[in-house]
């Protein structure tokens, strides 16, 4: 295995940018090459943040679809617990909460969730994705249901029941939770948002696929395919560029 350690860049100085702490380069192997590079997480403390912005902070009635490419690793760390759940991504920090992807240790199943600070619904999937094979999970909101997609297909749906405000100032996390904890173990690449719907023909049409970053609705795309460096890129004119903590990059 090759490795090469990347300390903290000085020079960035782009509020929205961050930097990589303790980043390791790796070549080993993952189910699907054309998505390499990905960033692996360790479950202890790997995380990437994203800096709070309003193009990411959804309104309660705001349709949207949030899409990720994830392989939980078979074993997850769980602060000593014997099962739990793991944050995926949430933007929270104790408050309402637009989205959040969450994944279950105990049965290995995915599920997203909001949060108006009383109704919370959610949308579990029916198979689990412990497999050790790379999944795309979307959450959408459309109207009055909120959806949940694996690889592609509609597995569940719900009636959101939100009706109070779901905004907070919170950043937005990837592969940890509020108060640094329940830490994601495994691999992520290609992370997207959009502020509109999007249909499972849409979904499938652009799954497999590297998009551009000027697409209709599409507020958020963060490849995760830099490989090295102290940033990851927001492809949308919104430039809300990461912050990675202790990851590690596969390259191939």
């Amino acid at each position: 295995m090759n490795e090469e350690r990347s300390k903290t860049a000085d020079d960035q100085k782009n509020a929205n940018q961050g930097d990589i702490h303790g980043v390791t380069r790796a070549h080993t192997e993952a189910p699907s090459k054309s998505l390499h590079p990905v960033l692996m997480f360790n479950g202890k403390d790997d995380y990437i943040e994203i800096p709070y912005s309003s193009t990411l902070d959804f309104a309660q009635d705001q349709d949207f679809a949030i899409e990720v490419w994830l392989q939980p690793d078979s074993v997850q760390q769980g602060e000593g617990k014997a099962t739990f759940d793991i944050n995926v991504l949430e933007k929270w920090i104790g408050t309402p909460f637009p989205y959040a992807i969450r994944y279950s240790s105990k049965n290995g199943r995915v599920y997203v969730s909001r949060y108006d600070g009383k109704k919370n619904p959610a949308v579990y999937s029916t198979q689990p994705i412990n497999d050790l094979q790379l999944h795309y999970i979307t959450f959408v909101k459309q109207s009055s249901q909120l959806y949940l997609y694996v690889d592609g297909v509609e597995v569940a749906s719900t009636n959101d029941t939100t009706i109070e405000t779901t905004q907070n100032n919170s950043s937005l996390y990837l592969c940890r939770g509020a108060g640094r904890r329940n830490f994601f173990k495994g691999q992520i690449a290609e992370f997207r948002i959009w502020n509109r719907a999007r249909s499972q023909g849409e979904i499938q049409a652009d799954m497999s696929r590297r998009l551009v970053g000027n697409e209709p609705g599409l507020v958020g795309y963060w490849p995760l395919n830099e490989g090295t460096g102290c940033i990851v890129n927001d492809k949308t004119n919104n430039a809300n560029h990461g912050k990675i903590h202790a990851a590690t990059w596969v390259t191939g």
